[in-house]
C-alpha cells in the first residue's frame, strides 16, 4: 500500500466483509509538509481507492468506524465526526459531539453512541449528565440520553450488537485489570448485564466475542444472574465456543475446554493496545503481543476438516513476525 513516511500515529480497520482497509495516519508529503491522510485500499490488490488529506492534529485520537452493513463509515477525532460514504470518501454529514470520547456507529449507520473521555474524570468534578451515553441520530441531529450509569466514567471502548437493539460498554485498561463489561438496553439504557473478567471486545453476530471465545449472547441474558464472573461462577454447557484463552494465559481453549497448552516461559502476554485487549481473535487464529514487540500467532484446524489439534505442536513453533510503532495498533 503505497504512502509517504507515517508518523507514530496509524489507526488500520477492516471493512465488514474484509474486502477493504481503512487506514488514518499521519503523513509526510512530497513538498516537505505533514498532513493527517485517511485512505481506503483493496485489500487484495493494495490498490488505494480514495484518499482524504486534512490538517494533522498532535493530540486527538483518531477514531474510524464501519456501519455493519460496509456503506457507511465514520471517522473523525475531537468534536467532530464525519458520516462518509464508504465507497466514495463523500462526507454526507458531520455530527457534533459534547466532549471529547469514544463512540460507536450503528450496524445501520444511522446513530452514532457516544461517551466522554475517559479514565481520569473524577464524578465530584464532572457533572453526572456529561457521562450518559448519548445517542444521536445523524440524519436529524436529534439526541437522547440513556441513564446514568458510574460505568460509563471508565469506559474504554462501546459498540453496538449486530441488531441495534443492545449497547455494550468495555473497561479494558490497566486500571481495571478484572475487565468488566456491560449490556445495555440500547432503547432504555437499562444495565441487562454485567460480567467481569471475560475480556470482551464487542458484540458479533454469533455472541459476546471474548478472550475465552465466542459467548452466546441470549443465553447470558436469560442468565438470572445479573452478574457473571468468569472463573469464579458456573458458565453453562455449550455457552462458549471458538477458541480462546484462559485468564491464567496457560491454555488455548476451544468451544470452552482446554485445548493447547501453554508453556509458562511462553506467557508473557502484554496488551495488543491502549485498552488492554490481551489478543486478538480472528475465525481459528489467535495472536497475543509479547513485550519483545512481537506479535505471536497460532492457527488451529477448521472443526469442519475433522482436525482435532493445532497447526503447530507448541508455542515455540508459532508463526511470528515483527509490528513497528505504526502498524502495532492493528
Amino acid at each position: 500500500m503505497p504512502c509517504g513516511r507515517t508518523g507514530d500515529k496509524c489507526v488500520i480497520t477492516f471493512s465488514p466483509d474484509g474486502k477493504q482497509v481503512l487506514r488514518s495516519c499521519d503523513v509526510l508529503l512530497a513538498d516537505g509538509h505533514s498532513k493527517f491522510i485517511t485512505e481506503l485500499f483493496d485489500a487484495a490488490t493494495g490498490h488505494r481507492l480514495w484518499a482524504i488529506y486534512e490538517t494533522r492534529s498532535y493530540i486527538e485520537p483518531h477514531i474510524n468506524k464501519f456501519s455493519g452493513d460496509g456503506t457507511r463509515l465514520a471517522n473523525g477525532r475531537g468534536h467532530a465526526v464525519n458520516i462518509r460514504d464508504a465507497a466514495t470518501g463523500t462526507c454526507l454529514s458531520k455530527v457534533t459531539i459534547p466532549s471529547t470520547g469514544i463512540w460507536a456507529l450503528s450496524s445501520d449507520g444511522t446513530k452514532l453512541a457516544t461517551i466522554p473521555c475517559r479514565y481520569f474524570h473524577n464524578p465530584t468534578q464532572h457533572p453526572p449528565h456529561l457521562h450518559r451515553i448519548r445517542i444521536s441520530d445523524i440524519a436529524t441531529g436529534s439526541y437522547r440520553c440513556l441513564e446514568n450509569m458510574f460505568d460509563s466514567y471508565y469506559c474504554s471502548s462501546i459498540t453496538f450488537s449486530p441488531d441495534d437493539g443492545y449497547i455494550v460498554l468495555m473497561s479494558n485498561n490497566y486500571l481495571f485489570p478484572n475487565n468488566y463489561t456491560c449490556i445495555v438496553h440500547a432503547a432504555t439504557g437499562a444495565l441487562l448485564k454485567r460480567l467481569v473478567g471475560f475480556e470482551c471486545s464487542g458484540l458479533r453476530i454469533a455472541g459476546l466475542q471474548t478472550s475465552h471465545g465466542i459467548y452466546d449472547t441470549q443465553a447470558l441474558l436469560d442468565d438470572p444472574r445479573g452478574r457473571i464472573e468468569y472463573n469464579s461462577n458456573d458458565i453453562l454447557e455449550g455457552t462458549l465456543s471458538g477458541i480462546g484463552i484462559t485468564s491464567e494465559r496457560d491454555w488455548i481453549t476451544k468451544n470452552g475446554k482446554p485445548f493447547l497448552w501453554i508453556p509458562p516461559e511462553d506467557r508473557r502476554i502484554h496488551s495488543l493496545d491502549q485498552y488492554n485487549r490481551n489478543i486478538a481473535i480472528a475465525g481459528n487464529t489467535i495472536a497475543f503481543y509479547y513485550p519483545t514487540g512481537q506479535i505471536y500467532c497460532i492457527r488451529l484446524c477448521s472443526s469442519s476438516a475433522g482436525c482435532n489439534r493445532p497447526v503447530y505442536s507448541s508455542v515455540n513453533e508459532f508463526n511470528t513476525f515483527l509490528l513497528s510503532p505504526t502498524t502495532r495498533q492493528t
